[in-house]
């Protein structure tokens, strides 16, 4: 791997997670990968508890909170079909799913972009200079859009982004339980000889995985059926911070009640 390649994205956005074919074993694996460490100045000093402690427990009168106003009018109806599907099985698990307020996909990327652009460009500024042909175009891309944000549009975005996860986590302390929401909004593509690099300032982008990037809440993400071209859907779970039990309690639940955990693709 390159010196370049080792480098983060953007410090207060970037995060790591376990990739598993079920939510079980994304579980299983949390637990070996978390606990406090003292050379990372973001981990948190806190005991790691039983992640799979509420597998297998039922849904039932669990309060689901659907953050609409990010999808709702610029999510795909290839991916809106199943996901749609994926509530009413939530609703026959017993859960009780409520519309709750939240910012819109507009205003998150407004939030989002200034940190990622303008930390991508503080960590990956030198080496561009000095070794730009390493770099796909689209990132040094962000590296050119991080340099033109000036500092007090930085601190704004940072101001309303704690706001942001303020009000979410006051609705989980006496509102709901989990929050839910389709991962993308545009079916997924197929994989292609060459990477064409990732083009995110576009106004069909509609990703909704950054809301709970800039929030810091645990958040898990489950298949949840395949749209008309026979391509994956997902949705996500979260939750609040070091709650990870219950988010991984509501995903395991709706993944047993669904096939899509055993479908597998013919290679």
């Amino acid at each position: 791997m390159s010196r370049a390649g080792i480098y983060p994205l953007a410090w207060s956005l970037d995060h790591a997670g376990p990739l598993a074919r079920t939510v079980t074993d994304a579980a299983l694996i949390l637990e070996g990968c978390a606990g406090y460490d003292p050379l990372d100045p973001a981990s948190a000093n806190v005991s790691v508890p039983n992640f799979t402690e509420k597998l297998g427990r039922e849904i039932k009168g669990m309060r689901i909170g659907l953050m609409r106003s990010i999808y709702e009018g610029n999510c795909d109806p290839k991916v809106l079909k199943p996901y749609n599907e994926a509530l009413r099985e939530f609703e026959t698990l017993g859960a009780k799913l409520m519309n709750v307020p939240s910012i819109t996909l507009t205003q998150m990327q407004a939030i989002e972009w200034p940190a990622l652009f303008s930390e991508c460009a503080a960590i990956h500024m030198d080496n561009v200079r000095h070794r730009g042909t390493d770099y796909n175009p689209h990132a040094k891309l962000f590296v050119a859009y991080g340099l033109l944000i000036s500092s007090g549009c930085y601190l704004l975005a940072q101001r309303v982004r704690a706001q942001v996860r303020d009000d979410l986590l006051k609705l989980l302390d006496t509102e709901v339980d989990v929050l839910m929401l389709p991962s993308a909004g545009f079916p997924v593509s197929p994989v292609l000889a060459e990477s064409p690099g990732l083009s995110i300032v576009e106004a069909d982008f509609s990703v909704y995985t950054p809301i709970f990037n800039f929030t810091g809440q645990p958040a898990v993400q489950v298949p949840c059926g395949f749209d008309s071209d026979g391509l994956p859907v997902g949705l996500q779970i979260a939750g609040k911070p070091f709650d990870e039990a219950t988010i991984l309690q509501v995903a395991h639940a709706y993944e047993q009640a669904t096939p899509w955990h055993k479908q597998h693709p013919r290679l």
